[in-house]
């Protein structure tokens, strides 16, 4: 029985810690892909870079090799051939995806990325294993795309996406007997946060000696 009492407190621990240290989770941000986002007052062809800032995230548009810039319009974003968009994060995140939406008869089926993988079926670019803050996509077609979205996913570096949390409000214990005591109930623990989040956790009874 001393050894399962131990077993116990253990296991009590061990789930407190992992509420109160959460592992990161992704964020998104997510761009209309047309004039206004990116501060043109009218609609048209730019050969000049054009940007959209998002905190932290940012996306400039560019002619690179095509004889065009970018066309924008009210409701997408005419994205001509060898033309890039350089999508970045700033502060202590990196990138995961971006995923990028386009009219049906328009799409950006054939594109390259200056690191990571461009899928030309989802459209959709995922970072490689090693931390990432910038991208860059390029129109590889011989004809434009026409963009009306991009959602940019992207997490924390040092594990700091979660809130930080708050003191627990109440803990409670009931059924933990003292070390070498016999234990008729199972024991249960219950977590009550500050922002009402109730977790309960039940350990099953070990009745082997």
């Amino acid at each position: 029985m001393r050894k399962t009492n131990t077993m116990r407190r253990w296991l009590l621990m061990l789930v407190l810690l992992a509420l109160w240290f959460p592992g990161a989770s992704a964020e998104t941000k997510t761009f209309t892909m047309n004039n206004s986002t990116f501060g043109l007052s009218s609609t048209g062809q730019s050969n000049d870079d054009q940007t959209a800032t998002n905190a932290p995230i940012t996306i400039v548009i560019s002619q690179g090799k095509g004889d065009n810039g970018a066309n924008y319009q009210s409701g997408h974003i005419r994205f001509q051939a060898k033309n890039t968009m350089t999508i970045s994060v700033s502060g202590d995140y990196k990138l995961t995806s971006v995923t990028i939406s386009t009219n049906s008869s328009n799409p950006l089926d054939n594109a390259s990325a200056s690191v990571g993988s461009y899928d030309t079926n989802t459209q959709v670019w995922t970072a490689p294993s090693t931390a990432t803050t910038e991208v860059t996509i390029t129109n590889t077609k011989t004809s434009q795309a026409r963009l009306t979205s991009v959602v940019v996913s992207y997490e924390s570096t040092t594990g700091g996406n979660e809130p930080t949390p708050e003191a627990p409000g109440a803990v409670s214990f009931s059924g933990v007997s003292e070390e070498g005591a016999t234990v008729d109930t199972a024991p249960t623990l219950e977590f009550t946060s500050t922002n009402a989040t109730k977790f309960k956790y039940v350990i099953g009874e070990d009745n082997t000696n």
